[in-house]
């Protein structure tokens, strides 16, 4: 009788098994975009910006918008940001935040367009100056 339970129980486990790589398999199939993105894709992509459209970061200062509209207006330049976003904290912290960026020191101004990072600078008038020859 012993042996009759092995075989029933060997058998019922190797159903389960089957099953659940047949379900593993079909969950990584249809369900694979799901799977965690690398983490420097999952930190940068919200800084992407729309197509035609620039996005601009900063780290360790407040990017006063009316101030850079002011001087991008003064080179005849008129904009249309995808989004802007400033970032405060100690160096340190923000240099293993964002390890991509390759952050020196502070304060740090970066462009992004709809494919990535295509500018950077650690110096404000560098900045305003790549914005204003930027052909939008």
């Amino acid at each position: 009788m012993k042996s009759t339970y092995n075989e029933k129980t060997k058998r019922v486990t190797f159903i389960a098994f089957s099953l659940m790589l047949v379900i593993a398999f079909f969950d990584f199939v249809f369900f694979s975009d799901s799977i965690p993105k690398p983490v420097d894709e999952v930190q940068l992509s919200p800084l992407f910006a729309d197509n035609g459209e620039v996005a601009l970061f900063s780290v360790g200062t407040y990017l006063d918008m009316s101030q850079l509209n002011s001087k991008l207006e003064e080179a005849g330049v008129h904009p249309e940001f995808s989004h802007v976003i400033g970032e405060q904290g100690e160096l340190k912290f923000l240099q293993e935040k964002h390890p991509q960026l390759e952050i020196e020191r502070m304060p740090a101004y970066f462009v992004f367009d709809s494919k990535g990072l295509i500018y950077k600078t650690y110096s404000y008038d560098q900045f305003v100056k790549y914005l204003s020859n930027y052909k939008y």
